[in-house]
């Protein structure tokens, strides 16, 4: 059991006191779409970049999403999936990631 399990309980309020399994948890977290769901907490939390402060963009391939080269028919082709996400520096704060068609500066 959590170390932290009554506080939780009394955070979540959960039917019949129960808190969701770890199994449970990481199943709902896979069949998140990142994209969709960093947006939400953004606009949630209203996060957005104040004068003065830095913002700088970061570029990233998703891991296994690039073309795997291979003569079946039967597999679709499909190109690597690029994001580009912004980070407020001072607050350390990422914001919205956006999918971009191709690798460019």
């Amino acid at each position: 059991m959590s170390a932290h399990h009554s506080q939780l309980v009394a955070l979540f309020q959960p039917p019949l006191g129960r808190l969701p399994s770890y199994s449970t948890i990481r199943r709902t977290l896979l069949r998140l779409e990142y994209q969709a769901y960093s947006g939400c907490l953004s606009r949630f939390f209203g996060i957005q970049p104040k004068p003065g402060e830095t913002i700088v963009t970061d570029g990233k391939v998703l891991r296994g999403s690039y073309e795997c080269p291979t003569e079946d028919p039967t597999v679709d082709s499909h190109p690597a999936i690029m994001l580009v996400t912004a980070y407020i520096v001072e607050r350390g704060l990422i914001l919205e990631p956006y999918e971009v068609a191709s690798k460019t500066n």
